[in-house]
Parts: structure tokens; sequence; C-alpha cells
């Protein structure tokens, strides 16, 4: 045995010290998993925290992963806390066929393209086949918090989403929905801006780009508030029916073209 002298100590706290800190696209300790992930950009995976329940964001995707890994699913809805309260994900018929096709519901309330990389890198699509992923990200990218980022940077955490579902699912086409408009002008103003980068996304035959946020506003360009609930962030029982309404002929649209080869992920 090498006796442990004050100059190895000092050398070896030194080196610990050096050490690069986990990396948040790695899986921490549950002790790192149950606190904030490291600041980064919205390209750069992130595991999600909730302060009042540190452990029930894990658990969440763990449920999604478990549920993933039963197979038998058609299609995929991605996002966040949106799409957690979208209720009519699982119930409706969206392509008209009999039997329906089974969809899922993997929305987490609080995540950003940043949760969502890292989500999908941890399982929640790992040995499926959907035909259709529908994916609505970046709302909670608009904060100023470890997650946020400019709009530039935002498209890039949504194109990297893209990249890594056809990474998983080659062969599943991607329904692009823009960030809804929220709160006040200066809001859906700047969401506008973020929604005309993500248009730029469009890639027929793998990725296809459409905003319903129209449905959302009234006839002078203004919020439609009966449409959302008190937050004027998330829709509410009458906000999600008409989501359901103006999604569901894309994803119908999309669901009736021929099949493609499966892509080759860039």
């Amino acid at each position: 045995m090498i006796p442990i002298t004050p100059r190895l100590f000092i050398a070896g706290m030194l080196a610990a010290c050096l050490c690069p800190a986990i990396r948040a696209d790695e899986m921490p300790s549950p002790e790192a998993l149950y606190q904030k992930a490291p600041k980064g950009l919205p390209s750069e995976p992130a595991w999600g925290f909730w302060p009042d329940a540190p452990k029930a964001w894990i658990m969440v995707h763990n449920q999604f992963v478990d549920r993933t890994k039963k197979g038998d699913i058609d299609i995929v809805f991605l996002g966040d806390s949106i799409t957690k309260g979208w209720k009519q994900i699982v119930s409706t018929n969206w392509a008209g066929t009999t039997p329906a096709l089974k969809a899922v519901n993997y929305g987490i309330g609080g995540d950003t393209t940043r949760q969502l990389l890292w989500r999908i890198r941890h399982g929640e699509l790992d040995g499926i086949t959907p035909r259709l992923v529908v994916l609505m990200i970046g709302t909670n990218s608009l904060y100023n918090d470890q997650n946020s980022g400019t709009n530039e940077q935002i498209t890039d955490g949504v194109k990297a989403v893209l990249g890594l579902i056809h990474e998983k699912t080659p062969a599943a086409r991607v329904l692009l929905l823009g960030v809804l408009p929220r709160q006040t002008k200066s809001w859906t103003d700047r969401i506008a801006a973020i929604n005309g980068l993500l248009a730029g996304l469009d890639e027929p035959g793998r990725v296809y780009y459409r905003d319903a946020g129209a449905a959302f506003l009234s006839e002078d360009g203004r919020l439609a508030a009966g449409l959302y609930n008190a937050d004027r962030v998330h829709p509410n029982a009458a906000g999600s029916e008409k989501l359901t309404a103006t999604v569901k002929p894309w994803v119908k649209e999309l669901l009736d073209m021929p099949s493609a080869a499966p892509a080759t992920a860039k």
C-alpha cells in the first residue's frame, strides 16, 4: 500500500477538481438528478427539475420509457405542458381508421428543447417505429433561465430535436407545430418571429411545419382569451378542442401519404 503523503493528497484533490463536471446529456447520480441541470443552450440536452417535487420529473420520464418498451405505438406527441394538457391526443381517431391508430402523449410540464433532447436520448423513442411524430416545443425556452436562448438558439434547439427524432425513428414523418401565441402582444410578436424561423425547418418527406396559432387569435390579432386558462398560456378545454380540430386534418394528410423509404439522419 502506498502511503498517502500530504503531497499525494493535494495532488489527488487537484485531479478531482480538474475532472470535468457531469454532462447534462448523461445520466447523473440521483443526487444530481434531483437538482437543476447545468445551464446551457437550447440545443444542449439537460434533465428536468420541478422544485416542489424534485424526484417527480424523472419518474414521469421513466413512465414514458416503460410505455415505449411495450411497443404498438403509431403516433407520438412530444412536448411540454401544452401537450400534456391536450386531452384528446389518446382518444382521437387521427387517421379515421378502424381500429384507430394508437397515439401516446409524451408531454411534460416545464420542458424545453433541452429536456426533450435528454428524454429522447434516454429511451422515449427507442425500439419503436411510429408512423408520425407530432412535435410542439419552445414556449418554455422564452424564459430568462438556464434553459433559455435567443430566437435563433431556440430554433437550433428544435432542429436538434428533429435530428434526434430522425436518428431514433428514421421512417417516421414529423409534424412540427409552431409555438402557440400567449399572454401579451410582445410575447405573441416574439413567438411569431420564432415561428418564422421554425418554418424554415420544413423539409418535405421528413418534416412538415404547420402553425395552429391563427386559430388562437381573434380577428384583430389579439389573443382569443376564451380558448385559454387564466394564465393565458395553456389552452382550456375549448382551446384543446380547437387545437385538435385544427391539427387533425394535418395529421390525416401526413398519414395518408404513401410510405417513404426510411430517411437517413443528417
